[in-house]
Parts: C-alpha cells; sequence; structure tokens
C-alpha cells in the first residue's frame, strides 16, 4: 500500500531557480524565457503504486506514466527532448526520482503537505556540491473524488485564465528567434488541455 495519496488537481502557486534549472538542462534562452510565464498545472491519478502524471500549460504539456519501483525509459519530450531511463521508488513518505541519461545527477522529489505538493527537481546532485535545484510548490483544487464527480469535464475548464499579456510581452522580443508556430499557439489564450 502506497505511504501518501497525491490524487488530485494541482495548481502551481511558486517556484525557485527555474531559469537557472533550465539553462543547467541546456533550454535555450527563447523556450526559457516564455516558461518563466507560465504556471504550471498537474493533474496526478494514483492507483496504489501506479502513478498517471501530467503536467499542463498553455504552451506544452507533459506526461509521464509509471510504477514505483520499476525503471522504464523516459521522453523528455515538451522538457528538454531528451530520453534517459527513470526509476521512481517511495523513500518514506516522498516520491523520489532518479533519471539517468546524457545529464548526469538528474530527478526530482516530490511529497505532499496538507493541501500542498511540493516539487524539488535537482541537476547534477550527485556530481556537482553546488547542484542546481529548483522548487515549486503547487496547491490542490480538485481532490480525486471531486474529479471523479466532474468525470467527462476537463478540470482546468475551472481555473481562472493564465497571463497572455506577459506572454505577448515575451513575444514581442523574441518573435523571430523562435521560427515556428509556437508564438502563434501561445499567444492564444487557451485552457491547458490533456494528452
Amino acid at each position: 500500500m502506497s505511504p501518501v495519496d497525491m490524487n488530485g488537481y494541482w495548481k502551481m502557486t511558486s517556484n525557485e531557480n527555474f531559469d537557472e534549472y533550465m539553462e543547467a538542462l541546456d533550454v535555450n534562452l527563447v523556450i526559457r524565457k516564455i516558461a518563466s510565464y507560465l504556471i504550471f498545472d498537474k493533474e496526478i491519478v494514483q492507483n496504489g503504486d501506479h502513478f498517471n502524471i501530467k503536467t499542463l500549460t498553455t504552451f506544452r504539456n507533459y506526461h509521464m506514466e509509471f510504477d514505483v519501483g520499476k525503471e522504464f525509459e523516459e521522453d523528455l519530450i515538451g522538457v528538454d527532448d531528451r530520453k534517459c531511463m527513470t526509476t521512481v521508488n517511495w523513500e518514506g513518505d516522498k516520491l523520489v526520482c532518479v533519471q539517468k541519461g546524457e545529464k548526469e545527477g538528474r530527478g526530482w522529489t516530490q511529497w505532499v503537505k496538507g493541501d500542498e505538493l511540493h516539487v524539488e527537481m535537482q541537476q547534477c546532485r550527485f556530481t556537482d556540491p553546488h547542484h542546481i535545484i529548483i522548487i515549486i510548490l503547487f496547491l490542490l483544487l480538485q481532490t480525486r473524488k471531486e474529479l471523479d464527480l466532474l468525470w467527462g469535464q476537463d478540470p482546468s475548464s475551472l481555473l481562472q485564465p493564465e497571463r497572455p499579456q506577459m506572454l505577448k510581452a515575451v513575444f514581442l522580443d523574441s518573435s523571430k528567434a523562435l521560427g515556428y508556430e509556437a508564438s502563434l499557439m501561445a499567444l492564444k489564450h487557451t485552457k491547458p488541455t490533456h494528452i
């Protein structure tokens, strides 16, 4: 039996060191600027030790599905577009992820405290004593029970609109550098969609 129930729809309330973390992963400046204005939502569906996690934004979405304790190949398309071998384990009441691939010492730790989901992402934690840590805090918006009552309805429809005016300012500075349709997609004021 899992030590913690992480089911729910979570809304990001704060983050620290996000740009530094993306830079350590070699994410280009334009994408980093865009990402700095995004607010992430997380939808977690947990069935024992089986997890289905969707990270949703108006720019890109990311989906991962895994069983605790079993290594799997993770395609980080939408993050930094790398592949790695990933294992997630329980350490007490925390989920701890180790990602082995091109970037060493990469992973994250996730835990629940009250109505808050804490996510700590790390780069080079095993090879560099001054490794980059990003801490993201999410607030629980909908429990799994409430989501089940809304079955068939996209939980993101309950959220307030994101910050399109800030995204526009970013694209005014970087529209020539993008060179693809992402600028048009991100400027449209749409709600996050499920993968």
